[in-house]
């Protein structure tokens, strides 16, 4: 049995899914302002049962409180109980992530949810994005396919929530879980011709992502979406929950969680080497010629960059690289690369490094066969002094 994960995506934006896509309403809900908790607040007043590391390795409590996080708990529904929170996926600055059930079609959706003061011109930016960049066929593989939205009143105001469907882990996730080791250099080469090869894709259709970071590329999702759904949720990793209390034993008021739920690890994850990168949160992007204001008007150095590739890279075939990310990282949008132009230097730095070691092969060949004269000449003298 295959995981239905969104067998029937939308092939238009969501728009027609959601003929009146709202905006986000003011809300009657909040009688008073809540106050956001201070870390001191947490330290001194908060405790979880089971003990638990989870007060201090998810979002901070002091994201929760008037136009801040939403708290969710597994088990929780939305849009008038269509959709069903099964996981956490993960969280944000400005949103948290989870798996959900979709009960109308059985399936298994990524909901994205805003916190409050977010919901407005970010989240709708996000949406917009997605619904432009999904009919172009070129683009609409570069990021998750939008599903649904709609806005959800909670304790903390209103929050727009985003129906995705759901992919695979971060490229942080992925490179923090090999500790000491190093991805293969072959794969770190592919996965940064995708990168550069979507990055130019998307500024050819008009958009710059503006936030593109290993948090913001995530892989796509082909192998797992073949298992059971039950063996799919068992690869996200242990789930694990802690009640939220007072230090005193009291419930915490309801601006806060009342379970705190670990984000998915993904601990049998082990298809980078198959699976392509997709971007996801596109709630910075801009289309290209927008104004973007700064208040930086100098180039870096490129000699501590340099410095710092040298000792973090030492593998020879990743110095193909450096050129692209001096290129790509001036800050000045005039002089930096495009990605096109970044991608055409990594191809030029592997031509080069495949030209190099066809020559050394070339040049080796031509000892060996020199050597192998040199000895048949003494041995024929040897044979001519007997």
């Amino acid at each position: 049995m295959n995981i239905p994960i969104n067998k029937n995506l939308p092939t238009t934006p969501s728009s027609s899914l959601s003929p009146s896509t709202p905006s986000v309403p003011p809300t009657t809900s909040l009688k008073r302002k809540r106050s956001h908790l201070t870390i001191a607040d947490v330290k001194d007043g908060y405790t979880t049962r089971p003990v638990s590391n989870l007060l201090w390795n998810q979002e901070f409590l002091t994201c929760y409180g008037s136009n801040g996080c939403h708290p969710v708990c597994i088990g929780d529904t939305f849009k008038n109980g269509r959709y069903k929170v099964i996981r956490k996926l993960g969280y944000g600055s400005s949103s948290t992530v989870w798996l959900a059930q979709d009960t109308s079609t059985d399936t298994l959706v990524a909901l994205k949810i805003h916190i409050a003061h977010e919901s407005g011109s970010t989240s709708r930016r996000e949406v917009t994005a997605l619904e432009a960049l999904h009919p172009n066929k070129d683009t609409s593989k570069l990021f998750p396919v939008l599903c649904d939205d709609f806005v959800h009143n909670g304790p903390n105001c209103a929050h727009r929530c985003i129906v995705m469907q759901v992919l695979g882990p971060s490229l942080r996730l992925v490179i923090e879980s090999y500790y000491d080791e190093r991805i293969d250099p072959e794969d770190l080469l592919r996965l940064a011709r995708q990168v550069l090869e979507a990055t130019a894709t998307l500024h050819e259709a008009g958009f710059a992502h503006r936030d593109l970071d290993a948090d913001n590329i995530v892989f796509s999702f082909r192998n797992m979406a073949k298992l059971s759904r039950k063996a799919f949720i068992k690869k996200l990793g242990k789930l694990e929950t802690a009640e939220l209390l007072r230090v005193d034993g009291s419930p915490p008021d309801d601006y806060l969680p009342k379970q705190l739920v670990g984000a998915a690890e993904w601990d049998g994850w082990i298809d980078e080497d198959e699976e392509d990168i997709r971007f996801i949160d596109a709630g910075e992007s801009f289309r290209v010629g927008d104004r973007i204001s700064s208040t930086r008007d100098a180039n870096p150095t490129t000699t501590e960059l340099e410095t710092d590739f040298k000792e973090r890279v030492p593998e020879p075939q990743l110095a193909v690289l450096l050129p692209v990310l001096q290129g790509l990282m001036r800050f000045r949008p005039e002089d930096r690369v495009s990605a096109r132009d970044a991608l055409a230097l990594l191809d030029q730095g592997n031509s080069k490094d495949a030209s190099g070691s066809s020559g050394a092969d070339e040049s080796s060949g031509a000892k060996e066969s020199s050597n192998e004269a040199e000895l048949s000449s003494e041995e024929e003298s040897s044979s001519e002094r007997e």
